[in-house]
């Protein structure tokens, strides 16, 4: 379970940030997470709890926002979102598109 070490380096990430600005508490972080980023979100959620305990960030909550799957097309230049890993126009059926959107694991806020 790799969720583990993405958790701790999103707690360590919001730490060094508490410590630069000086904030006493941190609410909340939010986290962007595509379905091609490898990250299974239950599995984030299931250990942020256990990991954020052993910091002084302790009672932080982690709120993610899936980000869909999305690719463009070079034939018809629109945008869609396709089944995953179907990577196909689904305007004009073209395969000639280009992945934009999916593998996002980002830190998006942060609460205070």
């Amino acid at each position: 379970m790799h969720e583990l070490s993405i958790a701790e380096n999103i707690i360590k990430s919001v730490e060094q940030i508490a410590r630069q600005k000086k904030l006493d508490k941190i609410r909340s972080v939010t986290v962007e997470v595509g379905p091609l980023s490898g990250v299974v979100e239950e599995s984030l959620e299931f250990c942020f709890p256990h990991a954020v305990a052993a910091s002084f960030l302790d009672g932080m909550e982690l709120k993610i926002e899936s980000i869909p799957f999305e690719v463009s097309c070079r034939h018809c230049h629109r945008h869609s979102s396709p089944e995953l890993l179907m990577f196909l126009c689904q305007h004009c059926g073209s395969s000639d598109v280009e992945e934009v959107a999916g593998r996002e694991l980002r830190i998006k806020s942060i609460e205070v």
